[in-house]
Parts: C-alpha cells; structure tokens; sequence
C-alpha cells in the first residue's frame, strides 16, 4: 500500500490530508474519487458544464468541483436516487467498479 500511495503522491494524483497524512485504509468520499480520476486523467478542462442539476451540488467541496464537474459530463459518476450526488457520501465498491469500467471503455 505505501508504494502505491507514494506512486500516487509523486504522480500528483493524491495529496492527503495535510502534514504527511494520506489514510490510506480510510473510505473514499465520491467527491474525493472523482478528484483522483480527474488527476489520473490529467485534470482535463471541461468547455462547459455544471452540477446544476444534482440537488445536493452546494455540498461539493471546492477543490473538487472541476472534477466532479468533469466526471458527470464525462457520464463516469453519476447521481444517487433523489437526484443527488452525494458527494461526501462513501463510494462503494460496486460503484467504484462501474466508474473504472466506464473509464476503462471512453479510453478504447
């Protein structure tokens, strides 16, 4: 586990949480998954789109809005029932499955 994270640390992928911290056992948010995604992509800029449409979208955090943003219109996350994104709610493995395979199939 370290290697990875410290692969990751030094690609720029992950930051942890300040002074050296990365909880790597610790849950990963939504909001925290879509951030790596978008940085293992190399945090591609979107011409447009919002979270508008999600009723939850003022509980993004800001230093996740461009990924989440780029996720939903990449169509790699998408809401929970009752038009949420649940952005500080815990991706499961069944959805972190399914966005890697989404991801997976846009880069072939």
């Amino acid at each position: 586990m370290e290697m990875a994270v410290a692969w990751a640390a030094k690609n720029e992928i992950v930051s942890g949480y300040g002074e050296g911290f990365f909880g790597p056992n610790d849950p990963v948010t939504r909001e925290q998954f879509a951030v790596i995604l978008y940085r293992y992509a190399g945090s591609p800029k979107q011409a447009s789109g919002n979270l508008a449409k999600f009723a939850d979208a003022g509980q993004v955090s800001d230093w996740a809005v461009d990924a989440l943003v780029w996720a939903t219109t990449e169509n790699l996350i998408s809401g929970r029932p009752g038009g949420v994104l649940d952005p500080k709610g815990n991706a499961t493995r069944a959805e972190v499955a399914a966005i890697l395979q989404r991801m997976a199939d846009s880069a072939s």
